[in-house]
């Protein structure tokens, strides 16, 4: 039903992405002008008590006008981006995806506003929250990505993703530990231990290859190949976790092996309680619109579900476990079982939402 629906309408998808990208353009507006209204909170009264309240008119003028400015180059740099995309694909220009390209241009952006602004308003506007990322746009793309992932695939080649999220992440943290070592010995840097260089290796090696992904699922890849990226980029970060908070550990009491099985038997706990987790949610959901008559509210039915994945996701990161693992496997479970006590126009409404 979705591929029908894109095909008769193929600005659709775009579309849903543009209103998300303005609402967080938004979102961060409205947060820095509550930055502005508590920074010159004080200096307001002050100013009532002087008579100097058009000097104060005129300079929130100023910084609504800087943040306007602001909130218009974010806007032109995603025109630029679409428009990028457009035309790397008409041109069938292969030597780079139109991801790759966007980073490009973000970084070169940056750079510039880097260099010749003098308005610090604008280069905290522009900056990329890390709350923003990880709470309204990391989410959305696990979810979408569990929701709509081949389930066989994936669970197939569960054991080579345990082995590539386990092994493979802790040999690329030792390999970046050592590589990082050998470069505080040239005096390039600060003097750092070897296990300094563990733990920054261990917070560095749990990567998401989004630009990858993205590339896999244009060029329609096999399938196992893409549930095993995927899988492996998901389920490092449990593994980054606990590899970091055992090495950090080590700062404190020598390494030993009731250390190392500490940090075994912690992982588990980590992987093992966002999964639990996810799984949990997703079937009070289930369960709601099995016993209940939500499917004569198509609309309330697809936000509902957005809104139990999305607490399965807080709801880890309130436990300090994954909520990267937790969503995911929400996702899935949502799949199996939510789905098929859906309303036809939800299941439709949901993966669009998604």
């Amino acid at each position: 039903t979705m591929s029908k629906i894109t095909q008769k309408v193929p600005w659709l998808n775009q579309s849903l992405l543009f209103m998300g990208i303005s609402f967080l353009i938004w979102l961060r507006f409205v947060y820095s002008t509550r930055e502005i209204g508590s920074s010159f909170g004080h200096r307001t009264l002050l100013q009532e008590t002087e008579g100097d309240l058009d000097m104060l008119d005129d300079e929130e003028s100023e910084k609504e006008a800087k943040v306007s400015f602001a909130v218009l180059l974010l806007l032109g740099m995603e025109i630029i981006a679409f428009l990028i995309g457009y035309i790397l694909k008409q041109t069938h220009f292969h030597y780079m995806h139109e991801s790759g390209a966007t980073m490009l241009l973000g970084a070169v952006m940056g750079g510039i506003i880097r260099l010749v602004s003098h308005v610090d308003q604008l280069k905290a506007i522009v900056t990329l929250d890390k709350e923003i990322f990880f709470l309204f746009l990391l989410p959305p793309i696990i979810l979408e990505s569990g929701y709509n992932m081949k389930r066989g695939n994936f669970f197939k080649n569960f054991g080579a993703i345990l082995i590539f999220a386990m092994i493979g992440t802790t040999i690329a943290a030792f390999i970046t530990a050592g590589l990082l070592y050998l470069v505080t010995l040239t005096n390039l840097m600060s003097k750092l231990s070897f296990l300094e260089c563990l733990i920054f290796g261990s917070v560095i090696s749990a990567t998401d290859p989004v630009t990858v992904l993205a590339v896999f699922k244009e060029l329609k890849v096999d399938l196992d190949l893409y549930s095993t990226v995927f899988g492996e980029s998901v389920l490092n970060d449990a593994v980054a976790i606990v590899l970091t908070k055992t090495l950090v550990s080590f700062l404190r009491v020598p390494l030993s092996g009731s250390n190392i099985g500490w940090a075994i038997g912690d992982f588990a706990l980590v992987f093992g309680g966002s999964l639990i987790v996810g799984i949990i949610v997703a079937l009070f959901c289930a369960l709601l619109f099995k016993y209940t008559e939500m499917k004569q509210y198509p609309k309330v039915e697809a936000c509902l579900m957005l809104l139990y994945a999305y607490g399965a996701y807080l709801l880890a990161e309130g436990m300090h476990l994954s909520g990267i693992v937790s969503i995911l496997f929400c996702g899935i479970t949502l799949a199996h079982y939510a789905y098929n006590n859906l309303s036809a126009e939800s299941r439709v409404n949901f993966l669009f939402s998604s």
